[in-house]
């Protein structure tokens, strides 16, 4: 099988897509394979790991899975995610997390089933004798600001700490109203 030579208009559309498409819409534009994309957005210096989690987060964000929740079902994780939860920041990385913590495991079970990407965490104590305690963890600044995206009707406590979030993971991927 012999490989198909890049031509210099075929490098020039990959270096104005790339890390603005999905690599799914790059691929079709120019028939070739995703792996072949990335061998040679590695070649051209392509490499920047936001070009590469913008195209992600591109394709998270306009297909986001979560509108797809029922509202009871959304009404459920925001009043959980405002009660018992957490919105997390590493402070001098801007990397976002979400926690949400319970006794109950089934609660847990039922957060992480519903909240994709997320994992589940036992959660050790510093006390014995106490009931054991999970967590849901949601990491990651696209996943995270997908999930808050379509809580924000429902958020009241954590509302004002979502839209930070949101507008600051925007605001460093230059992601505009996508």
């Amino acid at each position: 099988m012999q490989k198909k030579r890049w031509m210099k208009e075929e490098e020039l559309k990959l270096r104005n897509y790339w890390g603005k498409e999905p690599i799914e819409y790059i691929s079709a534009l120019l028939s070739r394979s995703e792996p072949s994309l990335r061998q040679k957005a590695l070649r051209l210096g392509l490499t920047d790991k936001r070009r590469l989690h913008k195209s992600f987060a591109w394709g998270l964000l306009r297909n986001n899975p979560y509108r797809q929740l029922s509202d009871v079902a959304l009404a459920y994780i925001a009043g959980m995610l405002d009660g018992e939860g957490t919105i997390v920041s590493n402070k001098g990385s801007r990397f976002w997390a979400i926690q949400i913590s319970n006794t109950h495991k089934g609660v847990i079970d039922w957060l992480s089933k519903h909240i994709l990407y997320s994992r589940i965490v036992p959660v050790r104590h510093l006390r014995e004798r106490r009931r054991p305690i999970w967590r849901c963890d949601l990491a990651g600044n696209t996943k995270t600001m997908a999930l808050l995206e379509v809580l924000l009707p429902y958020l009241i406590v954590k509302k004002e700490r979502a839209l930070m979030l949101i507008a600051e993971v925007r605001e460093m991927y230059q992601l505009g109203n996508l």
